[in-house]
């Protein structure tokens, strides 16, 4: 597509609602990628580097899609966690003998 984020990084993103600030292209990857981390320095930098990848590849919307494809992935996890840690274990076989 023609994107390169090391020559478009201060440039701005704009929404088409007049409502929502400008903001910086750095700074709107750098808060997307906030959003995925697990909190590390070193978990945002990677979340950071991975969506400039798409970035390259897809402008605008190739961050887009990796934001809520890893967000979805990352709620399907916390999910799974939420009822493991519930004491909700039993496998299917093991409900169907109870």
């Amino acid at each position: 597509m023609g994107t390169s984020y090391s020559t478009d990084k201060n440039g701005w993103v704009k929404f088409q609602n007049k409502r929502i600030a400008k903001i910086k292209l750095r700074k709107w990857i750098a808060d997307f990628a906030s959003q995925l981390s697990d909190g590390t320095k070193k978990s945002k930098e990677e979340e950071t580097e991975m969506l400039i990848k798409f970035y390259d590849e897809d402008g605008l919307p190739g961050v887009i899609r990796a934001y809520q494809l890893k967000m979805q992935i990352k709620e399907s996890i916390d999910l799974e966690n939420k009822i493991l840690t519930n004491g909700n274990t039993h496998t299917i076989e093991e409900q169907e003998h109870h």
